[in-house]
């Protein structure tokens, strides 16, 4: 694999891990999405066959806790709510002895207003429009929770004032399915990050084993060189010497011209001359700065 190849596949990995993360990010926001259309469905739905069961039972009784105890209407709870009658003012609406007049489970009402305090403006509005609010998703310790404001049908002539009921949950099927798909998609990012990582150790370890193998490969021909180039000055050493030594015994006949002489000379001094590039070939340890001065004039 050339190191172009490794480059465009740490392109490619790179972009398919910020992929993947923008992926759960996504599938991430389309579960929230999910999950503040469910929850608002299913506690709408909730909360006005509920208001409309604690409307006939005012209506056909004024003794509350002939209707107060009783079960809830059988819905099939998908939301975990919790349930509490208020007045316009967000008050839990009691009866002389204190007791609330619907609040389910026990305790509901500081569970939901421990959440978040509940909105005057937003009960005024739900009691003048005489229309369901669904409020926004918000977050608590971690998990989201979603609010409704359901109008009671009332008799005011009697009770003077509207009724709101206000249901909240935070749990149940819903939450669970957004939670699991959270986690999942927490859990194949994480996956991808480290995939990445070791796909990226990966690549480097190869680039790295490849230099290793083409470093070998270069030392590898140039000792290969360097004994053919010492076997070439080894086997041009001896005709050298032979040309020497003729030549010297040449330069000692009398009867040579002077311009004979005077080649033989140069031609001496040029064997010897290459005879000391070959001898600081063979053995470069030998060599002083000077020679090298001298061979590189």
């Amino acid at each position: 694999m050339s190191i172009s190849i490794q480059r465009i596949a740490l392109i490619v990995l790179i972009l398919v891990f910020f992929g993947l993360i923008f992926s759960v990010y996504s599938q991430y926001q389309i579960a929230r999405e999910n999950l503040n259309a469910n929850l608002g469905d299913s506690l709408t739905l909730e909360g006005e066959e509920l208001a409309e069961w604690i409307s006939q039972s005012l209506y056909s009784s004024f003794m509350f806790s002939a209707w107060r105890d009783s079960p809830d209407p059988e819905l099939f709870d998908l939301t975990a709510s919790r349930w509490i009658l208020v007045d316009q003012a967000g008050d839990l609406i009691v009866d002389t002895s204190g007791v609330a007049f619907y609040e389910f489970p026990d305790g509901a009402y500081d569970q939901i207003v421990a959440a978040e305090p509940l909105p005057p403006k937003q009960l005024q509005s739900v009691v003048t429009l005489n229309e369901t609010v669904v409020g926004p998703l918000f977050q608590e310790e971690g998990k989201f929770i979603k609010r409704v404001y359901v109008p009671v049908p009332i008799p005011t002539e009697v009770f003077g004032e509207n009724w709101v009921l206000v249901g909240q949950a935070g749990e149940g099927y819903f939450s669970d399915l957004f939670e699991q798909q959270k986690n999942f998609w927490w859990i194949v990012a994480a996956l991808t990050f480290a995939s990445t990582i070791f796909i990226l150790l990966l690549f480097r370890g190869i680039s790295r084993t490849e230099r290793l193998e083409r470093n070998l490969r270069d030392a590898e021909e140039r000792i290969q060189l360097e004994s053919l180039t010492s076997t070439l000055a080894h086997e041009l050493r001896n005709p050298l010497s032979i040309i020497q030594s003729t030549a010297e015994i040449i330069r000692r006949d009398e009867n040579l011209s002077e311009d004979g002489r005077d080649l033989v000379k140069d031609i001496i001094e040029e064997v010897q001359r290459s005879q000391d590039v070959l001898s600081h070939h063979l053995h470069p340890e030998r060599r002083s700065p000077e020679e090298i001065d001298d061979l590189r004039s």
